[in-house]
């Protein structure tokens, strides 16, 4: 199905049935992610390494580490945290990954019980993406099992302290997959996490006056995140857009109506942003002296 766009009828929709009490409501709710990721992250961080890494300093790191991420393909920025706080680069990253693979396989996981329940259009294109991925993934790992990676970074003498990061970074990255408690609190928190877009995009639906069950508005937004993850655009800019749109479509949602619930959702990224971009610029100076200060 092709809208074409009326942006006097987009204006009218909006405005007749988003006050800006509800838009300041859902904005908190977008940004609450971040004090959610920090929380998990917090949780890991010390339960992994019995350590100390206090709210404020997650926060920050989260928050720095997000803003990257929203202008990266496929969230690659998250793995700059390590960077931020070079002395305890390894401990950082190997949780990261752990954090990256929980939102990875919930997200696929509700993606592909909507494909197979709902949108079964969509199943050959899922299954082979999945395929892929799964493929991609088993490299990976042997990579990373038989060490293949640290011999062609050991050729290197210039690269040789990367290939030591990297086995440490195995080392704590396994250490995480056996704690009952890492799996349990990430999966937990990760849950919450995704919930709280969800429900805000479902909300948002609800209030432009779409009759959907909170179940379609799930699926139809965790498959459009899925097949605009896979693009590698960042953020999966307008790929992500317009799957959910094609998706809502399907569970009969009017036209109108998804065009706004797309670009509110859109536009609740400038909250993220701003305070992401905050947080950007205090990390860089926050831990580049709490390093100075471990090195001393």
């Amino acid at each position: 199905m092709v809208y074409k766009l009326d942006l006097s009828a987009f204006v009218l929709t909006v405005s007749d049935n988003i006050s800006w009490r509800f838009y300041i409501l859902i904005s908190v709710l977008i940004t609450l992610q971040l004090a959610i990721r920090s929380f998990r992250f917090k949780f890991l961080f010390n339960h992994m390494f019995k350590d100390r890494f206090f709210l404020r300093e997650s926060f920050i790191l989260t928050g720095a580490s997000f803003f990257i991420a929203m202008i990266t393909p496929n969230k690659l920025g998250d793995t700059a945290r390590g960077f931020f706080f070079k002395s305890r680069g390894t401990e950082i990253t190997a949780i990261t990954l752990i954090e990256y693979v929980f939102d990875t396989l919930i997200l696929v996981g509700i993606a592909f019980f909507g494909v197979m329940f709902i949108y079964r259009d969509y199943l050959t294109v899922f299954l082979l993406a999945f395929a892929v991925a799964l493929i991609a993934l088993i490299i990976s790992l042997c990579l990373l099992k038989y060490n293949k990676l640290r011999k062609v970074v050991g050729r290197f003498d210039c690269y040789q302290k990367i290939g030591d990061r990297l086995k440490l970074v195995k080392s704590h990255f396994k250490a995480s997959v056996r704690s009952k408690f890492v799996l349990l609190t990430g999966f937990v928190f990760s849950c919450l996490f995704h919930a709280i877009y969800f429900y805000i995009f479902y909300m948002i639906l609800h209030q432009l006056g779409a009759e959907i069950s909170l179940v379609d508005a799930l699926f139809s937004s965790a498959v459009g995140m899925f097949i605009g993850s896979l693009t590698f655009v960042p953020m999966g800019m307008g790929i992500r857009d317009v799957s959910t749109y094609g998706l809502l479509c399907c569970v009969g949602v009017g036209p109108e109506i998804i065009i706004s619930s797309v670009v509110i959702m859109r536009s609740l990224s400038i909250p993220l942003m701003l305070t992401s971009s905050i947080c950007y610029f205090i990390a860089i100076n926050f831990f580049h002296k709490k390093t100075e200060m471990f090195i001393d």
